[in-house]
Parts: structure tokens; C-alpha cells; sequence
């Protein structure tokens, strides 16, 4: 789980670690009067759990509080990066003398905790890796030791700065443990004439420590009430669901299967109205749930179903979908391709609920791009 910058902000401030003045608001009246309160001149920015905000317009600079309101106004309501925004963080722009890179990320592959350090902050570290690798101090910090001073006193020598780094390395190392975070990022860590500031802030969770740490209860109720009437069903069903733009809603089991086939909808002039992985092994009952699902979605015209049958079988995927059939308030055109474990015995029960099955993908995508062009008529 992303973090806004906000909560990231709250966190930080929590461990000690510096940070401009930043007031949260969410109506441009209200980012007028928090700007009143904080020292010209600003930063407003959008806040949304996604990456490159900045690239996207999402970040903007303003001189007054009356710019503040003016800006605000551009920003909420907006989307970026796929989502709308409904607040903003309103911060003092502070006078940047260097602006440097900090993170701590978890490396499951070592065991261990990485850290990532570069006297080169405000890029995307992507970026900064292809272009300039030698810039990039990487320490591995075993979880049974922690943090010592030879860790920080390499960072800090990288870094070309004193030793005020050693507290925010400390503190970010704290973040990641006791908040069981994937990673703890600061980018731009900002060298000022007051000292070091961290202006903006990264932190994702690991969703599975969420029942078990009393810290992300606050994130995962708000990520909730956050959630659509069909995302809540999907986590309570155990599959996964992307809402997308299009009128075809897919359903395949395993992710790799179900981007493939939304792939071939998309060459085959198609528009995928949705990504709807049920998983490996995927119940009669979780079959329902899903495709009754987008049976009730009014955006979606026609539903294409692929299986390929592993540990999945594909009668117990059959009798979900005559299951959804019979107990939905809606109908819809559904395309069925079902291949693998128990594949005669799935088509066999599609056939006697009138529904044809195919055996492979590229007529199942044809025949349900073609239904969709035609309004949702089979």
C-alpha cells in the first residue's frame, strides 16, 4: 500500500525527521486559508498514490496565498496518473541550496534492507541509475543489526553532507521497521541554509502485515472507504479487479493469462472494460462472484471469459458462470474460452445451459469484439 504524502508527512514528523510547514486541504478556499498561515512563498501539490505527480503536473509553485487558492483550484478535481484529485498539500518552498536522494527499501531476495543514497535527489532514481550508475551508494544493513555508524558514515561521505544525516537514516530505518514498510523514500532530501529537509516523502506498506500491526489500521480503513461498491467485492471474493475505460469486461485466471488476453481485445480492435483475475484454483463460487459482478457493471456490454485449466478446473469455472447466470437481475452476451483440467466436463455444462465454449483464444476474442461493436447483441 502507497502512502499519500500526507500520512507520509505525519510519519516523518512522528520520528523526528524534518520537514517543511505543509497544511492538507481539500477545497481551494480552504488551501487559501492554511496558506495564510504558512510562510511564502509555496508548493502545492496534488495529492495522489502514484508516481511522477510532478511530470504530470501535479506539483505546482505559487507566490501568494491568492495564487495558493488559484492553483488548488487547477488541481482539485483533476486526474493524474489515473486518479482524481481531491486534495491538496500546501507547503513553504524552501530555499534549496542541494538536493540529494535518500531511501531504505526491504530486498527479499538478500534478506536484507538496502540503502539507496545519491548526491543527485529530484529524478526519478530509474532514471539516474541508467544515466549515471556510479552516483548510486547501495548498503546492505542485516535486520538483526540494524544500523551502525560505519553505514551512516558511508552514506554521509557519498553524500558530501555532516552528520545530521545519521539521525534521518536512524529514523527512516525506524519508519520501515515498525511500520512494516516496503520501502521509505525521501526525494528531494533538500540541503538548506537551515539544514536538512525532507520535502518530499515515499512510504509503502506491506499490505500482509496490516492484520498483525496496530500502526496501518488507520491506512487500511481509509484505503477502504476509498474503495468502489465492486473493489470491496473483489476483496471479499479473493480476486483481483482493475476498472478500465473500455466495454469488454475480461476474467481469466492468473494475471500474465488475463493481461494477454486483454492484449489480444486491444489489437483485435477491442476496448477492455476491465482486468478481473480470479486466481489459481478459482472456486464455483468465486466464479459467480466475479462474473455476477460485471453482469451488473452498466458499463460493460459483453464479458469474455478465458481458462486455461492448470490447478483451475475448468467445470468448476462452468458452473460459476451458470450459477451467475441464473441468479443475476442482469444479461449480457458472455464468450467462453475454456481449455485444460476437465475441459469436457466445463463445456459440457456450458452447453446445457445454451452457452458455447471455444477451445482457443483468437475466435473467442474476435467473436467478443464483434458483439461489443454491435452494441452488446449476440
Amino acid at each position: 500500500m502507497l502512502l499519500y504524502e500526507y500520512e507520509a508527512l505525519e510519519i516523518f514528523k512522528e520520528y523526528g525527521i524534518r520537514t517543511e510547514p505543509a497544511v492538507l486541504a481539500r477545497t481551494p478556499e480552504e488551501a487559501l486559508k492554511v496558506a495564510e498561515k504558512i510562510p511564502p512563498p509555496y508548493m502545492v501539490k496534488a495529492q495522489v498514490r502514484a508516481s511522477g505527480r510532478g511530470k504530470a503536473g501535479g506539483i505546482k509553485p505559487a507566490e501568494t496565498p491568492n495564487e495558493v487558492k488559484l492553483v488548488a483550484e487547477q488541481l482539485i478535481g483533476t486526474e493524474i496518473k489515473g486518479e482524481t484529485v481531491k486534495e491538496v498539500l500546501v507547503s513553504h518552498r524552501v530555499q534549496v541550496e542541494r538536493e540529494l536522494y535518500i531511501s531504505l527499501l526491504t530486498d527479499r531476495y538478500s534478506r536484507s534492507i538496502v540503502a539507496v543514497a545519491s548526491p543527485h535527489g529530484g529524478v526519478d532514481i530509474e532514471e539516474l541509475a541508467r544515466k549515471n550508475p556510479s552516483s548510486i551508494l547501495k548498503i546492505r544493513i542485516d535486520p538483526y543489526i540494524g544500523v551502525k555508524p560505519y553505514h551512516t558514515l558511508r552514506i554521509r561521505k557519498h553524500l558530501g553532507v555532516d552528520n545530521q544525516v545519521e539521525r534521518i537514516v536512524r529514523s527512516m530505518y525506524n519508519i520501515l521497521v515498525e511500520y512494516n514498510a516496503k520501502l521509505v523514500e525521501i526525494n528531494p532530501l533538500v540541503l538548506t541554509p537551515e539544514g536538512l529537509i525532507a520535502v518530499d516523502r515515499r512510504i509503502i506498506i506491506d499490505d500482509s502485515a496490516i492484520p498483525f500491526n496496530p500502526k496501518l489500521t488507520r491506512f487500511a480503513e481509509a484505503r477502504k472507504a476509498e474503495k468502489s461498491q465492486e473493489e470491496l467485492i473483489a476483496e471479499e471474493g479473493r480476486f483481483s479487479y482493475v476498472p478500465l475505460r473500455g466495454d469488454i469486461g475480461i476474467i481469466g485466471n492468473g494475471a500474465g493469462l488475463t493481461m494477454a488476453t486483454m492484449d489480444l481485445v486491444q489489437q483485435r480492435g477491442g476496448r477492455p472494460g476491465c482486468f478481473l483475475d480470479i486466481g489459481g484454483g478459482a472456486s464455483s463460487e468465486r466464479v459467480e462472484k466475479a462474473l455476477k459482478m460485471l453482469l451488473e457493471n452498466s458499463v460493460i456490454t459483453v464479458i469474455l471469459v478465458n481458462v486455461l485449466g492448470g490447478i483451475t478446473r475448468c467445470d468448476e469455472v462452468a458452473r460459476g458462470i451458470v450459477k451467475a447466470l441464473q441468479s443475476s437481475r442482469q444479461a449480457k452476451p458472455i464468450v467462453v474460452r475454456l481449455a485444460g483440467t476437465k475441459e469436457d466436463e466445463g463445456k459440457i455444462i456450458l452447453r446445457n445451459a445454451g452457452i458455447p465454449a471455444f477451445r482457443e483464444i483468437e475466435p473467442a476474442v474476435l467473436k467478443a469484439v464483434e458483439v461489443a461493436r454491435s452494441g452488446g447483441a449476440s
